[in-house]
């Protein structure tokens, strides 16, 4: 009998061992997990984009200081508003459509641009790059990091109307303007002075200068020295 309790008990107390081993295994994860999490969101915190986090819904669950600053918002009316209150209206079909086919295909990630309306009504252009967060292997939520492309959406538009003015130039004027790349195909072909050689705008694009123009050795030893560098 004595044997019998000694033995119980040094059972016990090697169960109690183990259970201890374990429950000091969990609780480091559990502190490992815990400062990781505490070193991400203090990453997230001091980055310079604007980081959301959504429920699959679509409503704000987290999001970081640029993001009251992008969109004016304090940070505790954006979180709990759902995002497509945010973008302009014509756009939010587009974007919800987008976002919902991600979130039923399981599509990892995505990107988009749209502009959105702050909170004093203006419209600013963003960038936004959408990753689905999982939980237990199953889509949970969606990390959204946004970048403001407000600068750059005016820089391409001037350029598209500086290229619009001088095509339009170009077409109504008596010249021509082509250009070819650095094998000699036509690349650009313009100008009203095309009438005059019986051809019509981008007719001889990606056609070779070489073959269309092979009885005309002078101006063949031209596009050698453009295409050497010279003028």
């Amino acid at each position: 009998l004595a044997f019998y309790i000694r033995q119980n008990i040094t059972m016990e107390t090697e169960a109690f061992v183990l259970l201890t081993g374990e429950e000091g295994k969990r609780r480091e994860a559990e502190a490992a997990l815990a400062a990781s999490e505490l070193n991400y969101r203090q990453m997230v915190e001091h980055a310079s984009d604007t980081v959301f986090t959504t429920d699959l819904e679509g409503t704000f669950t987290f999001v970081n200081q640029p993001g009251a600053l992008l969109t004016g918002y304090p940070l505790d009316q954006l979180v709990g508003m759902h995002f497509i209150d945010l973008i302009a209206p014509e756009w939010k079909e587009r974007v919800a459509a987008t976002y919902l086919e991600q979130r039923e295909d399981a599509i990892h990630s995505s990107s988009l641009e749209f502009p959105i309306i702050t909170k004093n009504g203006e419209q600013i252009w963003v960038e936004q790059r959408v990753v689905l967060l999982y939980q237990d292997n199953v889509p949970a939520g969606m990390e959204r990091i946004v970048r403001g492309i407000s600068d750059r959406k005016l820089v391409e538009q001037a350029l598209r109307k500086s290229e619009e003015q001088l095509r339009t130039f170009f077409i109504n004027a008596p010249l021509i303007m082509f250009a070819i790349d650095k094998d000699g195909i036509f690349t650009l072909s313009e100008g009203s002075g095309l009438a005059a050689l019986g051809l019509t705008a981008g007719e001889v694009v990606g056609q070779s200068v070489w073959d269309l123009y092979k009885d005309m050795p002078q101006l063949f030893e031209n596009i050698e020295q453009a295409l050497g560098g010279k003028s």
